[in-house]
């Protein structure tokens, strides 16, 4: 815990300092910077086997909608042996942070101007969202064309907030987790599954959507 209350340290120094014009946080102070972006962000990969066996099952992690870099930098300083990507629909935000992730060294962190909805998700991954919008509203944005597990990080208001939560055959909820952070405030982890059927053909709905196999291949060259 000590090496990532470090890490939470050296990041928010980052944010008051060097990047304060650019609005990542509205979070300041340093315990409740640790609390509520740094430890929200690792809790649940820490202290429950399940998630945590998720990026054993997955190397390849996309955080959508990342913002001023949450979940994505967090996890990337707990995990290094994962790679993660992150998707951020306000180009200034994903450019900063990508400059911030390779200030502190995390090596593997790359990430994009892309809204998920224009991309074609075409690799076995897991995929987090934080804070970006109902379930229902990200799931119906995401164009699946291989096995994929999402997990969201929501309120504990979750049951009143997904009453009318519609899935078709291809997708099924994992788990639901509820609990409570150290410091007092109330989470639910939501993890659903995408099972794509064997034989779905990729077709590119429009010229405009990227796969995602081919921007980990640009980020290569």
């Amino acid at each position: 815990m000590q090496s990532l209350k470090n890490f939470s340290k050296k990041l928010l120094k980052l944010y008051k300092e060097d990047f304060s014009g650019i609005n990542l946080t509205r979070i300041l102070d340093e315990e409740d910077f640790f609390n509520k972006q740094i430890l929200d962000s690792v809790y649940p990969f820490v202290e429950y086997d399940f998630i945590k066996n998720l990026l054993g099952k997955y190397e390849l992690v996309i955080d959508i909608g990342f913002g001023g870099g949450f979940p994505l930098l967090p996890l990337a300083e707990k995990f290094p042996d994962n790679f993660f990507i992150g998707l951020e629909a306000r180009g200034k935000k994903a450019k900063v942070v990508q400059e911030i992730s390779q200030i502190m060294n995390l090596e593997n962190v790359k990430t994009f101007h892309q809204r998920s909805e224009d991309l074609i998700i075409d690799l076995p991954c897991l995929i987090t969202f934080k804070a970006v919008g109902t379930v229902q509203l990200c799931i119906d944005r995401l164009n699946c064309y291989e096995d994929v597990t999402v997990l969201f990080y929501k309120g504990p208001d979750y049951k009143n907030e997904e009453k009318d939560l519609m899935l078709d055959e291809t997708w099924s909820v994992l788990k639901k987790e509820f609990f409570e952070l150290p410091h007092g405030e109330k989470r639910t982890i939501v993890i659903l599954q995408k099972k794509v059927p064997r034989g779905t053909l990729l077709k590119n709905k429009s010229n405009r959507l990227k796969k995602l196999s081919d921007i980990i291949v640009d980020t290569e060259r």
